[in-house]
């Protein structure tokens, strides 16, 4: 059992740039895949077979495999036996000191294997979780406050602090770090002594049992900190903050270092250019020019409506006098719906309403004839109680019970939708 084995030799720890190593397995354990493919399963189903397809828990001597901790997703790569079998490595996990390796086959304790990690992928990682060191740092030492949570994921690094940040700030602290980077300082990581790990003052997000690996960028930070980092500041290449937010009483901050900082600014510089083009205007101009469409959408949203608050005041004007009304509308906008509601509620004495889909027409009718009135469709409506005052929560309930509505509001007035054809509503109505 894996319980029973020494705890596994962390390679990564005397060198983050070993990309393979050789090593024997202590024990091999099935686990159940619970992201299993559908189709397999499927496969298995028809076959009478319930089981799932299983995954195996490796457990070696010794690994250059960084496990998923500190916040940072694990190493990728693979296993190899001999030439002849070759299993990926899908997850990395650490329990007890035991680093457990997820593969697809089971290879038997006792056997050697050689192990090749993504180094990539590895290094990319480095580039990340250094250059979050560096801006933690910072804002350790400029500020005072401690970084309470942090996240390395494939596509983003997230850090949270326990004080304010302005945006000012943050841009400082960015040209600040960035300017560390190019210093090619010397990232120093070693497990002191007790005695020495008493007199050093680090930073570190938690309580750590057992030996305490320091990590330090001399004259920027010192941190508890457990995975694999780069030689020096340099090979970062570039940090850039991506967003701020304020969160449970501090900052948030979103960052990429290295490629993958790179490779967003080609995305958004791409993305950039784009806009310009279409626009026809200048790159840095694009704010501008977004701002000023902005305004004249705004202008003529305000015309538009305005134009369909007249058009469904003529409607309601045309309505024959009757205790219930509605109107079916291509209008959309709920603003000018609600208006035209309240008007009508002024002039009938039971319940009034608009049911409104764009595809209908401006008047009673679909756009394409009764045939259409037979497809299913998603229609929103709102309804309000005339001078009656009949209650609209009772006409919501019977919307639910016959035609699925979802919806709500109050006595005075309700909203929703639901999926149903024209002449389902049509006949509905006709029963109020």
């Amino acid at each position: 059992m894996a319980e029973k084995c020494k705890p596994t030799l962390k390679l990564y720890d005397s060198d983050a740039y070993a990309s393979d190593f050789d090593a024997t397995v202590l024990s091999c354990e099935p686990i159940m895949n619970v992201a299993h493919n559908t189709e397999r399963e499927k496969d298995n189903s028809e076959r009478g077979d319930s089981s799932t397809p299983t995954l195996y828990q490796v457990v070696l001597d010794q690994t250059v495999f960084f496990p998923e901790e500190g916040g940072q997703t694990p190493d990728r790569g693979l296993l190899m036996v001999g030439f002849t079998l070759v299993t990926q490595v899908t997850d990395v996990q650490i329990r007890n000191g035991l680093i457990y390796h997820t593969v697809d086959q089971a290879i038997d304790p006792g056997v050697r294997v050689h192990g090749i990690i993504n180094f990539d992928y590895r290094f990319s990682n480095m580039q990340n979780h250094s250059g979050e060191h560096i801006f933690s740092g910072l804002v350790h030492k400029k500020y005072g406050y401690e970084n309470v949570g942090f996240h390395l994921s494939d596509s983003i690094v997230t850090m949270d602090y326990n004080g304010k940040l302005d945006q000012k700030q943050v841009a400082e602290l960015e040209l600040l770090a960035n300017d560390w980077i190019r210093r090619n300082v010397e990232i120093e990581c070693r497990y002191p002594s007790a005695e020495e790990l008493e007199k050093i003052d680090y930073r570190s997000k938690k309580e750590i049992d057992g030996d305490v690996r320091i990590v330090t960028i001399p004259g920027c930070d010192v941190c508890a900190c457990c995975a694999p980092h780069v030689k020096t500041t340099s090979e970062i290449g570039i940090l850039k903050v991506l967003s701020v937010t304020n969160y449970k009483g501090g900052v948030r901050l979103s960052i990429l270092c290295g490629e993958r900082a790179e490779l967003d600014y080609i995305h958004k510089h791409k993305e950039l250019e784009g806009i310009s083009q279409t626009l026809k205007v200048p790159q840095l101009e694009t704010v501008a020019a977004v701002g000023k469409l902005l305004d004249e959408k705004t202008k003529l949203q305000m015309a538009l409506n305005q134009a369909n608050e007249r058009i469904l005041q003529f409607q309601i004007d045309e309505i024959e006098d009757c205790e219930n009304a509605f109107l079916f509308s291509s209008i959309t906008d709920s603003n000018t719906i609600r208006r035209a509601v309240n008007d009508m509620a002024k002039k009938f004495g039971g319940y009034v309403g608009i049911f409104y889909n764009e595809e209908l027409s401006n008047g009673t009718g679909d756009t394409t004839g009764e045939a259409a009135s037979e497809v299913v469709r998603k229609y929103s409506y709102i309804i309000g109680s005339g001078t009656k005052k009949p209650d609209c929560k009772d006409l919501q309930a019977r919307l639910h019970d016959d035609l699925q509505a979802r919806g709500g509001g109050q006595p005075a007035m309700i909203q929703g939708s639901m999926e149903c054809t024209l002449s389902q509503i049509r006949g509905f109505l006709a029963q109020l």
